[in-house]
């Protein structure tokens, strides 16, 4: 059973050039596979992100054909441990972090500006913890935890209580892109039954491109009694 008109856009993360991929064939077959076929033009540099339950990752893998003649195509998939590794690769973790306190602790050296609720601008030095207690309570009755950020800034050092933060900013620009990027990484890893092929097309001139793979496509017989 085909289908060839199917008008289904290939999901796009980022592309230099301007693409479109569209799913042109669609086999099914008895045997309980499917064979999809997405063509299109491209120009320039391409990447595409071909979303797949993660029971179907293996037989794309092994099947997927790309056909572009001006590059070398490049297949990447990111597991769970791939994840991980790239998270913490950045210079900014968002993974193990569970407060603003402990996140700022392990940047210490990056300059950031807070609002407190002026602008202040300084080199994070560190970060301590003070905690207070009512003097009724036992000291194994210790609740509250109060955060200190120690800046180093041009006028001297700044010690400065979260509390009186009402916002921040990193100055670095790498340190914003990574954040940006392990945010995009983390939503993108909460669909645990789904996993990301991205197709990376480096290439300079305008061309007809297109893909293939086969996956598992379970079909639904009719019987009647």
């Amino acid at each position: 059973m085909e289908n060839q008109n199917v008008n289904e856009t290939l999901p796009k993360l980022s592309n230099d050039g301007t693409a479109e991929m569209q799913l042109r064939r669609l086999s099914l077959f008895s045997s309980g596979v499917g064979f999809f076929e997405h063509c299109g033009e491209v120009k320039g540099s391409a990447e595409f992100a071909l979303p797949f339950n993660k029971n179907a990752v293996n037989d794309v893998l092994k099947s997927i054909v790309i056909n572009d003649p001006d590059a070398s195509p490049t297949v990447t998939y990111h597991s769970e441990d791939t994840l991980l590794r790239t998270l913490k690769g950045l210079s900014i973790d968002l993974h193990s972090k569970d407060c603003v306190a402990e996140l700022l602790n392990s940047l210490k050296g990056a300059e950031i500006e807070v609002l407190t609720p002026s602008p202040v601008r300084g080199r994070i030095l560190l970060v301590e913890f003070r905690y207070a207690h009512d003097s009724n309570t036992a000291l194994s009755d210790i609740c509250d935890r109060d955060a200190y950020v120690s800046l180093f800034t041009p006028q001297g050092v700044r010690v400065i209580s979260l509390k009186e933060i009402s916002g921040f900013v990193f100055t670095d620009k790498k340190i914003n892109d990574d954040a940006n990027r392990a945010l995009d990484l983390i939503l993108q890893s909460r669909d645990s039954d789904t996993r990301n092929l991205t197709v990376k097309l480096d290439g300079t001139k305008e061309r007809k491109v297109s893909l293939s793979y086969v996956m598992p496509t379970p079909i639904w017989k009719v019987s009647v009694k």
